[in-house]
Formats: C-alpha cells, sequence, structure tokens
C-alpha cells in the first residue's frame, strides 16, 4: 500500500507516511495542496481528518474546537449541493434576476 489511501469508513484521504521516500510528488498531485513537506524528518504529512474519530461519530477535532462555528464536516454530495446553490444565486444576481 502506498502513503495515501480512502478511509473505507469515512471516504476521507488518510496519508500513512510510514513508506515515505520525501520525493514530494504527492504534494505536486494535491489540487488542495494538503500534503506539506516536513523538514524535520524530510517526509510529507497530512491532517488525515481526525477519519478515526468521525468513524465513531465524533467532530473532527477543529470543527469541535472552532469556536465560531466557521467549520463544519459535510460529505461530497452535500458540498456540490452548497456549492451548486451558491454558483446558482451568484449567476442570478450578476444577471439581474435576484
Amino acid at each position: 500500500m502506498g502513503c495515501l489511501f480512502k478511509s473505507n469508513a469515512t471516504g476521507m484521504t488518510v496519508y500513512d507516511n510510514t513508506n515515505c521516500i520525501g520525493c514530494r510528488s504527492c504534494g505536486m498531485a494535491c489540487p488542495f495542496g494538503a500534503p506539506r513537506y516536513r523538514v524535520s524528518d524530510g517526509k510529507m504529512a497530512k491532517c488525515d481528518g481526525c477519519h478515526i474519530r468521525v468513524e465513531y461519530g465524533m467532530e473532527p477535532a477543529c470543527v469541535r474546537a472552532c469556536a465560531f462555528g466557521a467549520l463544519r464536516l459535510v460529505t461530497e454530495e452535500e458540498y456540490e449541493r452548497i456549492i451548486s446553490g451558491r454558483a446558482k444565486d451568484a449567476m442570478l444576481q450578476a444577471m439581474g434576476m435576484a
């Protein structure tokens, strides 16, 4: 198995850098720039989304700790619905129809 894989339980991309050789190809391939090079050990590192917490029905630590409620965990389907609605609203507003 490589360093990156999808968690079957959560669908999150999880990074296990045990086999990382520090080539940085995952960082170049990621459209979100999530994997970062860690100088201290010459390996890549990435947030795992607290996938184990999510598996047990809990929120990721960053969502739970955010005092302003600015962070939330949504599924890919929910995200697509949110973005689609925002794009539609922006288009209607630009056309003067909203």
